[in-house]
C-alpha cells in the first residue's frame, strides 16, 4: 500500500473508534443516570403521599391539612437532630485519626449518638401517634397496617428459596449461628 492509502485508512479507523467511544460513554452515562433514585426534596409539597393517604383513609380536607402541617413540623425537628447527629458522628470517627484514643471522649460521643437516636425515635413515634389521633375510628383501622409497614418495614424477601445450598436462616427467619467455642479452646468436643 502506498502512503496516501495508509493515511486514509488510519483516518477512517480513528474516526470509527472515536464514534464507538462516544457511543459507549453515552450508553454508560444513560444507564448510570437511570439507576439513580430521584432526588427527594423534604420541603416540597408532599402531594403524592398525602393524596395516597387521603385516598386510602378517606381523609377530609381538614385532616389532609393537619397531616401536611404535622409532616412539616416533624421534618423541621428531625432535621435539627440529624444535623447534630452528623456533627457528633464526625467527631466520633475523627477520633480514629488520633494515635492515642481518648476513651472517655469516645464513650461520651457514643452516649450522645445513642441519645440523639432515641430522640429521633421518640419524635417519629409522637408524629405517628398524632396522625392516629387525627383519624376517625374507621380510618385508624385502615391506617394501622400502613403504620406497621412504615415503622417496622416489610419483611425480608426470601431469596433463592427452594434452591439447594446451605440454609441461611433458621427458625423464625433468624440466622442460626454456630455455638461459641469452649472457654479452654478445645475444639475436639465438636467432632
Amino acid at each position: 500500500m502506498d502512503w496516501i492509502t495508509q493515511n486514509k485508512l488510519i483516518r477512517w479507523l480513528i474516526g470509527i473508534l472515536l464514534v464507538v467511544n462516544i457511543l459507549t460513554i453515552t450508553i454508560i452515562w444513560i444507564l448510570i443516570s437511570r439507576d439513580r433514585p430521584p432526588m427527594f426534596d423534604r420541603n416540597a409539597k408532599p402531594q403524592a403521599g398525602i393524596d395516597l393517604l387521603q385516598k386510602e383513609l378517606g381523609l377530609t380536607e381538614v385532616q389532609k391539612k393537619q397531616f401536611e402541617d404535622a409532616r412539616k413540623d416533624n421534618f423541621a425537628k428531625s432535621d435539627v437532630l440529624f444535623k447534630e447527629l452528623n456533627e457528633v458522628k464526625t467527631k466520633y470517627f475523627g477520633e480514629l485519626q488520633n494515635e492515642k484514643t481518648d476513651t472517655v471522649l469516645v464513650n461520651s460521643l457514643l452516649r450522645r449518638i445513642s441519645a440523639i437516636q432515641i430522640e429521633l425515635e421518640k419524635l417519629r413515634y409522637d408524629h405517628f401517634r398524632y396522625l392516629l389521633s387525627v383519624c376517625t375510628k374507621e380510618q385508624k383501622e385502615k391506617f394501622k397496617p400502613l403504620l406497621k409497614e412504615i415503622l417496622v418495614g416489610k419483611p425480608p424477601r426470601e431469596i433463592d428459596k427452594g434452591k439447594p445450598g446451605p440454609e441461611l436462616h433458621g427458625k423464625d427467619g433468624i440466622r442460626e449461628m454456630p455455638p461459641p467455642p469452649p472457654p479452654d479452646g478445645n475444639m475436639n468436643m465438636y467432632r
